[in-house]
């Protein structure tokens, strides 16, 4: 009897802990923004060598903490491009927390190597949420900066769209954009240093993230 009593106790727990898990899907819908398609975030896929850093802000999150254990990117469904698909590449990700919500200048942030999440192969389906299970990241209720560094070696021909919504914001120091990408002919280390000669981007790649089950907290309703 108590046997059963112990293995019942077990499955509701395991009930709530499922009921608890939560997606967030990030795609311009908070805000107003544009949806649009990008072969340059999250990954230039048409390079040896790419790399992007883009930004996603608490608002867009909607979360006071959690555990993000997987993340998800969306391939374009653009019909020209079907026969792209699947493709493979080698990608290095890395977030941070940060005060931070936008990049100003043509510079990426450095990263260090705690920051990194995940590194491996990663194949894309044609209009289909990719996910990437990560290294767990402590989300603290700030923004999220993260940055994707592809160092497949390899072209793919004429690249790859992804789905993205455009954002641009003004500040003090003039436009400062969500996101930034450079392409290059040989190895790029975001550990290195900050690296220069970016380009801003409008478009941020569409994204979600998976909260371990019972780690999320939401934001309070500031009437308490």
């Amino acid at each position: 009897m108590k046997k059963n009593l112990f293995l019942a106790i077990l499955c509701v727990l395991g009930l709530f802990g499922t009921l608890n898990a939560q997606v967030v899907t990030i795609d311009g819908t908070v805000g107003e923004h544009e949806v649009v398609t990008s072969k340059n975030v999250p990954a230039f896929c048409a390079n040896k060598w790419a790399i992007t850093q883009q930004f996603y802000t608490a608002e867009e999150i909607g979360k006071s903490s959690g555990t993000i254990e997987t993340i998800a990117f969306k391939t374009a469904d653009v019909t020209a491009e079907t026969e792209k698909y699947p493709f493979t590449r080698n990608l290095e990700i890395y977030m941070v927390n940060s005060e931070d919500y936008a990049i100003v200048g043509n510079g990426m942030k450095a990263m260090s190597a705690s920051d990194l999440v995940f590194s491996g192969d990663v194949t894309f389906a044609y209009n289909a949420w990719v996910s990437i299970d990560i290294t767990d990241f402590e989300y603290t209720g700030a923004n999220v900066l993260l940055c994707v560094n592809d160092k497949t070696v390899a072209n793919h021909s004429g690249g790859a769209k992804f789905h993205v919504y455009e954002v641009i914001y003004d500040s003090e120091e003039g436009k400062a954009y969500k996101a930034l990408y450079k392409k290059n002919s040989t190895a790029l280390d975001p550990t290195a240093s900050a690296i220069a000669g970016c380009y801003q981007s409008k478009p941020v790649p569409f994204v979600q993230f998976a909260f371990a089950a019972g780690t999320t907290e939401e934001y309070a309703d500031p009437s308490d």
